[in-house]
């Protein structure tokens, strides 16, 4: 039963490393990424830090890490699972590469631990044949720096899995190695829960700030829940309309923390940072996108908001979308807004030059400014 892990960066080596570290996994677990990890890995080994818990190290002679689907497909032979955990902008060339390589056999499952609420449909089109399966993972998993390959998980929180006969196997497997996963009847009202945790990413990524820092400034919070909630106001108005899971790594609903959001600065601190378990140097992920300036998934997260919020056509570009139209500024300004600023972000690193590697680092206040404003070109920076 060979699972293959496509996508193996921060959360793809979290779930592979863990399987690989199991010994009735091992020799059966395939990782598969980009050429500088796999020469790094070779190097020192791949190291994992479960939230709390001490880190242990695979070392590279017993991990098998690839970059090319087909030559996995000729090594590992039949793929019961594969595992997808690509970012968005990554996924159109993926499935090209993935249709061609011949890995994915008629009783493949396919699973999508991807941010954003599009990723199994897409799967889906490629492969109908196939049990495609959703998932979601609810916590940071971040580098750690000046340790070799070592990825340590920030916060805490369950994984989630779509339920479905061909599951079981594949949750047993992963907790029996060390992760905590469970099984759920509607995973797409949990990815969507998700996807609206997730509209503070962009948020993070503009205030070029580590995750608690951002996290004790009321200014940043007050934004959180301002997006927050009008992804909740895209969701009850879509038709139908979209019925969510409350917050993933939060025992309670995504109104009320809105609201928790609200706290005072020193306050949320210590919710963050000690209930919550954020570890002082996490950040998120499309803030250490732009960090590398690459491209980051803001169209599969805000983006998404925003194409919801003109009647789901997924063909619509959110940077093109009119903020004006009647019916649509009120529930999406500030998650198109942020957008906007993103975007442009990624337009200017791409041009390389002076812009190569730079980073905004936009205050709350300057945000709210411009979106208040609603001109898309006049950006604060």
């Amino acid at each position: 039963m060979a699972f293959v892990i496509l996508g193996a960066g921060s959360i793809g080596c979290h779930i592979g490393g863990a399987l690989a570290h199991h010994p009735d996994y091992a020799a059966e677990t395939w990782l598969v990424g980009r050429p500088r990890l796999r020469d790094a890995i070779a190097i020192s080994g791949l190291t994992l830090t479960h939230f709390r818990q001490e880190p242990y190290t695979i070392p590279a002679a017993e991990l098998h890490y690839e970059v090319d689907l087909a030559h996995v497909k000729q090594v590992a032979g039949h793929c019961a699972y594969l595992i997808i955990t690509l970012k968005g902008p990554q996924m159109e060339e993926a499935l090209v590469d993935l249709d061609k390589s011949g890995l994915v056999d008629r009783d493949t499952v396919l699973v999508s631990f991807q941010n954003g609420a599009r990723n199994p449909a897409l799967l889906r089109a490629v492969f109908p044949d196939n049990v495609v399966l959703g998932g979601m993972v609810p916590y940071n998993i971040a580098s750690v720096p000046g340790e070799g390959v070592h990825f340590r998980q920030g916060n805490p929180g369950r994984m989630m899995i779509e339920k479905h006969a061909q599951s079981g196997p594949l949750v047993k497997a992963m907790q029996n190695s060390g992760l905590s996963i469970e099984e759920a009847d509607d995973i797409e009202g949990v990815m969507y829960g998700k996807l609206s945790s997730n509209l503070n990413n962009a948020i993070n990524a503009l205030s070029n700030l580590p995750l608690l820092q951002e996290f004790s400034t009321y200014g940043y919070r007050s934004l959180w829940a301002r997006c927050i909630q009008e992804s909740l106001d895209v969701y009850a108005n879509h038709s139908p309309p979209i019925t969510i899971v409350s917050a993933p790594a939060l025992p309670f609903p995504h109104w009320l923390f809105c609201k928790i959001l609200g706290m005072p600065d020193m306050l949320a601190r210590y919710f963050f940072g000690k209930i919550g378990g954020i570890h002082e140097g996490a950040s998120s992920s499309m803030r250490d996108d732009l960090q590398r300036s690459q491209k980051t998934e803001i169209d599969d997260l805000n983006g998404w908001i925003v194409k919801l919020a003109v009647g789901g056509d997924v063909m619509v570009d959110a940077e093109d979308v009119d903020r004006s139209k009647q019916g649509f500024e009120p529930r999406c300004k500030y998650v198109h807004g942020i957008y906007h600023l993103v975007k442009e972000v990624e337009r200017r690193q791409a041009l390389r030059g002076e812009w190569a590697g730079w980073m905004p680092s936009l205050s709350s206040e300057a945000i709210v400014e411009y979106v208040e404003k609603g001109d898309v070109e006049a950006y604060p920076f």
